[in-house]
């Protein structure tokens, strides 16, 4: 509750004869409710720094064992989390924000398969089909074909 709802809640509470004290009184209410809260606003503090800390630490134990002497690169990675917060779109060292972060999200998905594009020889029978169910019954069959062809080559 703000200071002015306060106010004007013990001002209506108090009555006409002692709405001079709600000023005052409420004041003093909120001094005392902050001073009762703060060592839980502090304990929840103390928590959340504990729990960051906590993180911190088994990240750090992570990049130990996956990338063993990382921390020669602090300085670096520091400046690279800098620009990367900043307004600035390219770095003299790290090149632009987009290739960044377009190699950081290539690198963490599966690889593309490379585009296929039906033979010149199949456009030309579909095309050349007597009829529309002609011409879908090649495009299945192709299609299985290369289904098959990947699945030979996979094994």
């Amino acid at each position: 509750m703000d200071s002015q709802s306060l106010t004007k809640e013990l001002e209506e509470r108090l009555g006409p004869d002692l709405a001079f004290l709600a000023p005052a009184l409420g004041h003093v209410l909120q001094v005392g409710i902050r001073a009762g809260l703060a060592p839980y606003e502090q304990r929840a503090q103390h928590q959340e720094r504990e729990r960051y800390q906590g993180k911190i630490e088994t990240l750090k134990a992570k990049m130990d064992k996956e990338h063993p002497g990382w921390e020669q690169h602090d300085e670096d990675m520091l400046s690279a989390y800098k620009f990367l917060g900043s307004s600035d779109l390219e770095h003299p060292k790290f090149g632009d924000k987009y290739s960044i972060l377009y190699q950081l999200v290539k690198s963490r998905l599966a690889p593309e398969q490379p585009q296929r594009t039906a033979s010149p020889t199949l456009e030309k029978q579909v095309a050349l089909a007597k009829t529309n169910d002609d011409a879908f019954h090649l495009a299945v069959e192709a299609a299985l074909q290369e289904l098959g062809d990947m699945v030979d080559n996979e094994q």
